[in-house]
């Protein structure tokens, strides 16, 4: 993920941490609709 387009650590930093936030969200929105074995843990 090039994101190099003149940002500074620290507002690299935030999205990337927002990204990340986002694609939590809608992997544990995914997960309750998910109907499999629990064998995974």
């Amino acid at each position: 993920m090039a994101m190099g387009a003149g940002l500074d650590r620290k507002t690299a930093m935030k999205m990337h941490g927002e990204m990340m936030r986002a694609m939590g969200d809608i992997l544990i929105k995914y997960a309750d609709k998910v109907q499999e074995p629990a064998a995974k843990q």
